[in-house]
């Protein structure tokens, strides 16, 4: 079977319990429909069969754009502090080795990092700010990819972000982190990623498979459907 169906500019899709995920990112929307397998036939059949309403929706197009394939983002296997507790409790004094030293310069550093991020999901759209550190990974020059640097650097973050004022919130403390390495010179992943049953959604940073800034066996449950 060919396909004749397309996903819209800025929507993304993957399959999660027997279900075919959309994220709009447009209008920051989740969507979904029942899936037999991810035969790439069982797929397609699906997407015809509801394509009246994907496409009233403004999910998917007849017009030739990008393939309406599950995406192919890479699930982190390790975990660059390797520790076994969870950590969503993002930044817990305790669970930084003693051995990260921060300074003044490192202070202010994470600060403006978790300010921007917090400033950008309070006044533009989700789809800008995506936009925004799409762009700048894309222009980045003199990238440093260092898994050692990013760890190292993480872990700076992790230590000065509880002085923040703001309870933990998956978005905000990926985009901080995000915003922080950049300064750095370091462009990791930013993955968002959903659970069908219950519906649940999800981000991280990641360097490859390597995971950031969460628990690996929390992060498994999740299936990825957009990255940046």
């Amino acid at each position: 079977m060919k396909p004749s169906l397309y996903l819209a500019d800025d929507v993304y899709c993957c399959i999660s319990q027997g279900f075919l995920l959309f994220l709009d990112l447009n209008r920051d929307a989740y969507s979904a429909i029942p899936v037999a397998s991810v035969a790439e036939e069982d797929v397609l059949a699906a997407l015809e069969f509801n394509s009246g309403v994907l496409i009233a929706e403004g999910l998917l197009s007849r017009a030739t754009g990008q393939k309406p394939a599950p995406c192919e983002i890479d699930l982190p296997v390790e975990h660059v502090f390797g520790f076994e507790a969870d950590h969503r409790a993002f930044g817990a004094m305790d669970d930084v080795p003693l051995r990260v030293r921060t300074s003044i310069g490192d202070a202010a550093a994470v600060w403006r990092a978790c300010d921007r991020a917090s400033r950008a999901l309070s006044t533009q759209h989700i789809s800008a700010t995506v936009g925004q550190v799409r762009s700048r990974k894309a222009r980045a020059t003199d990238v440093n990819d260092s898994i050692g640097m990013l760890a190292a650097e993480t872990a700076v973050f992790r230590k000065l972000r509880p002085w923040y004022p703001r309870p933990y919130l998956c978005l905000f403390d990926a985009l901080a982190l995000i915003e922080f390495l950049a300064r750095r010179r370091l462009f990791p992943t930013w993955v968002f990623a959903v659970n069908a049953q219950p519906f649940g959604a999800h981000c991280w940073v990641q360097e490859g498979n390597v995971l950031l800034n969460e628990n690996l066996e929390f992060a498994s449950q999740f299936t990825p459907i957009m990255s940046v």
